[in-house]
């Protein structure tokens, strides 16, 4: 009875400081790929006209005088983006069709498999020995916001931006423990070279 414990004992050890810390740093990789595929393809689906979402105004010289973004349709556009996120992300965990890509994009669930040499904790055991599977689970809570940015670019041109921010804050959960992480991508909603650049003293108007 005592080996046994103490068999028990040295096994929870070797968990704790060997596999715990490889199960840590997969998870955080994973979670980032697994976040990153699905954000890009719903953001990829999303249906707006970028040349509605900026319009300007120019003087007699060709001069871009205002930049007037609409307010109004990029909130909008960041609010579904956020929910489509979130929807697509509870999907990929169980293995469901996507409501958003009519896709399964995990079809068991985000699932990494692992070595058993990779957690030892030994370079040279890495990749040797049998696939563990293990199932991450995220608790996700989805924020962003929206960018705006006009500068010159090349020869009297100027290169309008706008950009869709996303942060991610998860709990990747693993057989062990739950792991915090942040997660932010910077998504472009509209990218374009209009003739023409903005005076030094230029600040960019927003309409509602």
């Amino acid at each position: 009875m005592a080996l046994a414990l103490l068999a028990v004992g040295s096994i929870g050890a070797w968990l704790n400081a060997w596999v715990e810390p490889q199960l840590q740093v997969i998870a955080r990789q994973q979670t980032g790929i697994a976040l990153n595929n699905i954000v890009q393809k719903v953001i990829a689906t999303m249906d707006y006209d970028a040349a509605d979402l900026v319009s300007m105004q120019r003087g007699t010289d060709g001069e871009i005088l205002t930049l007037d973004y609409d307010t109004m349709a990029l909130n909008q556009i960041l609010a579904d983006a956020l929910e489509k996120i979130d929807m697509s992300l509870e999907a990929a965990q169980d293995g469901e069709k996507d409501p958003n890509l009519d896709e399964v994009l995990y079809e068991h669930g985000i699932i990494y498999h692992v070595s058993l040499g990779s957690l030892s904790g030994f370079p040279f055991l890495s990749g040797i020995g049998p696939q563990i599977p293990f199932r991450f689970r995220m608790r996700n809570d989805v924020s962003g916001s929206l960018s705006y940015s006009a500068e010159p670019y090349g020869v009297n041109s100027t290169m309008i931006t706008i950009t869709l921010n996303t942060e991610l804050r998860v709990n990747t959960l693993t057989i062990l423990s739950i792991t915090e992480s942040n997660e932010t991508m910077e998504l472009p909603l509209l990218m374009e070279i209009v003739h023409g650049q903005i005076p030094e003293y230029y600040v960019p108007r927003v309409s509602s």
